[in-house]
């Protein structure tokens, strides 16, 4: 197993420290423990393919946990229609408002495109 620190828990992000996210790689398996709102971009400075990741875990809703859920959705969904794939779905795991709070989220920041 091997574990990456993308991110060690800070609202306010420095050179050397970002919001919570940590990768989890073992098994052939990604998994990340958190998705703060630089995730993404950390996963890209690592060389990881977002669509790599296979599951995430969100500890808590604070934005520097879990700020970067949604766009890494979107990221993944986005690619794979760019791509002509099948969307490979993640595995969700967190707290159990997490459908509703997903789901409220892609309601406001994410636009189907005949509303736009």
């Amino acid at each position: 197993m091997k574990l990456t620190i993308l991110g060690s828990g800070v609202m306010t992000p420095s050179q050397n420290r970002y919001p919570s996210s940590y990768l989890i790689e073992g098994d052939d398996k990604k998994v990340l423990l958190d998705c703060g709102f630089l995730s993404l971009a950390r996963l890209t400075e690592y060389g990881v393919d977002p669509q790599a990741i296979d599951a995430v875990a969100i500890s808590h809703f604070h934005t520097d946990h879990f700020g970067g859920f949604l766009p890494l959705v979107h990221c993944r969904m986005v690619d794979s229609i760019h791509k002509n794939e099948q969307y490979k779905k993640l595995k969700i795991l967190g707290p159990k408002t997490i459908e509703e709070r997903y789901k409220k989220l892609r309601e406001v920041m994410w636009p189907e495109p005949n509303e736009i």
